[in-house]
């Protein structure tokens, strides 16, 4: 997709200032990009051309998507939802290899009947969720997997783990009487004891002290540099 005459000066001047801070910084520059909050149907669609166009131009290895890809809107089918899974991943077809994907509120909702803004919401399931949205990423090398919506990706070049967290990761497809999520993953904001502990214990067992850790969730975003292992 082609971008807009009117983004060219804003996103020109900004390759530059990137491109400037990494000579500036030299061998020891660390770049990622991040986006998230993309609402893929509340959005200009122009976001994967501008993305891609930075991300090449300035050698960034990985981007973080966040989450919130797709619109999850008051009223929509499952099939809604697929077919915007569908439209971003072609929007974004050319850095597919570098995304980190993290799991929003939104990416499993819909709802298609009206009723209040806390009833008859639904998910797509957790099998329907990893075949849609999460196993391409298994196609790429270099990223070590926890479950299909948390895992870890290296730079051994740079010393560097980027680590990506689920935190709407509900227990079970389960639904009440009315056939609505029992586990509402757009309402349900935590990390379940299994996640914590590869979070701990496995993601966090980064090769020697000199390494740094860039964690992604869909609720924050921290970098830090560990002490020990």
């Amino acid at each position: 997709m082609s971008i807009p005459a009117y983004w060219q000066e804003h996103l020109e001047k900004k390759i530059k200032q990137i491109k400037n801070m990494q000579a500036e910084i030299g061998n020891d520059c660390v770049s990622f990009a991040m986006i998230t909050d993309i609402h893929w149907g509340c959005n200009a669609h122009h976001s994967g051309a501008l993305l891609t166009r930075i991300m090449q131009e300035c050698n960034i290895p990985y981007f973080f998507n966040g989450g919130d890809t797709f619109s999850g809107p008051a009223f929509c089918s499952k099939e809604y939802i697929f077919q915007e899974i569908s439209e971003y991943r072609q929007a974004f077809a050319e850095i597919e290899e570098r995304c980190l994907l993290a799991m929003g509120n939104h990416d499993a909702l819909y709802k298609q009947d009206h009723y209040p803004p806390t009833q008859g919401e639904k998910n797509i399931t957790k099998a329907e969720l990893a075949d849609h949205y999460f196993n391409f990423l298994k196609k790429y090398p270099n990223r070590t997997f926890g479950d299909d919506a948390y895992y870890f990706a290296d730079d051994s070049d740079k010393k560097v783990r980027y680590i990506v967290l689920n935190t709407h990761a509900v227990p079970s497809d389960e639904v009440d009487e009315n056939g609505f999520a029992k586990y509402n993953s757009f309402r349900l904001f935590l990390i379940m004891e299994e996640q914590l502990q590869w979070f701990a214990h496995v993601a966090l067992d980064v090769p020697s002290p000199d390494w740094s850790v860039v964690l992604c969730s869909h609720e924050n975003a921290a970098t830090r540099t560990p002490k020990h292992r």
